[in-house]
């Protein structure tokens, strides 16, 4: 009965772990995302003190290009999708 139950907690806790990486992965794309607002044409009235922080976040700025093109592609595959609906 112990073992079935130190099982389910290692299962759940890794399962968790995994959970917490994505939405920390998630978080930094907001992030990033409020960072480089402005190359987006996103005008931000922080961008004074934010400058700051561009050369700390240069090294991550290809995976945010990645993954901003991949939100991209996901908007226009369901706007598609909905488009063939109505």
């Amino acid at each position: 009965m112990e073992i079935l139950k130190n099982l389910k907690l290692f299962i759940s806790g890794s399962l968790e772990e995994e959970r917490t990486k994505a939405r920390a992965k998630e978080l930094e794309f907001c992030f990033l995302t409020l960072i480089f607002s402005d190359m987006l044409g996103i005008p931000n009235p922080y961008l004074p003190f934010i400058i700051d922080l561009i050369p700390c976040t240069g090294k991550k700025f290809r995976w945010w290009t990645q993954k901003l093109a991949e939100h991209k592609s996901v908007i226009f595959h369901k706007s598609g999708e909905i488009g063939e609906v109505l």
